[in-house]
């Protein structure tokens, strides 16, 4: 009977050990505060490491259609976000700048009508908020 209890005891002892965490780390209030301030200026030392990115949202659309004897045109701006009524907006043709448009409204999903203020459009130009 006393060879069972000592060997249940033993084994308890055995299996209570082993779910300790390494000496000196996480015991106390302070061992933890230091484990998480440790895990902090790892990460800080990556974040240092690389340049900091910020996107651009500027809108850019495509002409989808032009009306010549009227001076407007139909701009698509297929990523969603369309630029203010009033907002002069720039037409560019592989690459070079070939008019100016000045968004007129009205807006309907992701198309907006825009008055012709120089140059010319064409369908297809892009088109990019200024």
């Amino acid at each position: 009977m006393t060879r069972r209890l000592a060997a249940i005891l033993a084994a308890a002892a055995l299996t209570a050990g082993c779910a300790a965490p390494p000496k000196g780390e996480g015991k106390t209030v302070a061992g933890k505060a230091a484990l998480k301030e440790k895990d902090r200026s790892e990460k800080t030392d990556d974040r240092e490491q690389y340049p900091k990115v910020t996107p651009v949202f500027e809108p850019v659309g495509r002409v989808a259609s032009v009306n010549v004897m009227l001076q407007f045109a139909v701009v698509d701006f297929a990523g969603g976000r369309l630029p203010p009524i009033g907002a002069p907006l720039l037409v560019y043709r592989n690459g070079k700048r070939v008019g100016e448009l000045r968004a007129s409204g009205p807006a309907m999903g992701t198309a907006l009508v825009a008055d012709v203020i120089a140059g010319d459009a064409r369908p297809g130009d892009e088109v990019r908020a200024r």
